[in-house]
């Protein structure tokens, strides 16, 4: 799992991004879908998919808006930093 977290692209590693930045954070890299699919259906993240406008520019595209970490995301949060 250590090597998961280090390159970013499990759902555990998208929840200490979420932990990190400022929400509601706004998901537009398809990779990432997946990652925040397992986090809602395991509830420990609030979001829902929304048509989207880049932050840097561009037209209207598909994301997905994480809006929340649930107690229990915060709660998985507390041990994966007692396992690191």
């Amino acid at each position: 799992m250590a090597d998961c977290l280090a390159s970013g692209s499990c759902p555990f590693a998208l929840l200490r991004r979420a932990a990190v930045e400022r929400l509601p954070l706004v998901l537009t890299d398809e990779r990432d879908f997946e990652a925040v699919g397992t986090l809602v259906r395991v509830r420990y993240l609030k979001a829902a998919m929304q048509v989207v406008v880049h932050p840097l520019g561009g037209g209207p595209q598909v994301g997905v808006v994480v809006d929340e970490i649930t107690p229990l995301g915060w709660i998985a949060l507390r041990l994966l930093s007692l396992d690191s």
